[in-house]
């Protein structure tokens, strides 16, 4: 039943219309992250959350036990990337907002 309950997840996933992704802010590992990660769910998913690398670690783990096809190269772009830019530190990249 597990086994079928994820194929349907991933099925649904490839479908999946991804949102708020051409928000995310520009920069070295995006293009990878929208690959990889806005197939499943939106960037609003991830956006307000605050990590550190280690947090980030355990999420991108976390979604490749849940059965994303990321390999260990993209999987470091998007460790990367996420920490960059939604990682704890107050200067941290935030979404781009509406203005201009």
């Amino acid at each position: 039943m597990r086994t079928l309950s994820i194929a349907i997840i991933l099925a649904i996933c490839t479908f999946a219309i991804p949102g708020f992704a051409q928000d995310l802010p520009d920069g070295e590992g995006k293009a990878v992250v929208v690959k990889q990660c806005t197939g499943c769910h939106g960037a609003e998913n991830f956006v307000d959350k605050k990590k550190d690398k280690d947090g980030w670690k355990r999420t991108v783990d976390t979604m490749i036990a849940y059965g994303a096809d990321i390999n260990d190269a993209d999987a470091e772009v998007i460790l990367t990337y996420l920490t960059k830019n939604f990682g704890k530190s107050e200067f941290s990249t935030k979404v781009k907002s509406g203005a201009h």
